[in-house]
């Protein structure tokens, strides 16, 4: 049974941590979940950091860096069926 975990804006922000949880998701070990205003809120982060010019850049990035649920469960599924 995997635990329930929200991730927030400053966890997503860092690489290592966005990958360590979404790798833990992706295992089963937890289920993770984010909003759109957590999203928005890295987005924000993203631009007044300096690492993209615009916020529009930024949202943009934010949705790559953090694949929706159904795109993950959908690799996770595509990676668990792919033959030997």
């Amino acid at each position: 049974m995997s635990i329930p975990v929200v991730a927030d804006a400053d966890t997503l922000f860092a690489a290592t941590t966005r990958a360590l949880l979404i790798y833990l998701d992706y295992e089963g070990l937890i289920k993770l979940h984010w909003s759109p205003l957590i999203l928005d809120e890295m987005s924000r982060a993203l631009m007044e950091t300096g690492r993209k010019k615009t916020l529009e850049d930024a949202k943009l990035s934010a949705v790559r860096i953090v694949p929706p649920p159904i795109v993950r469960h959908a690799i996770a599924w595509n990676h668990a069926h792919m033959p030997d």
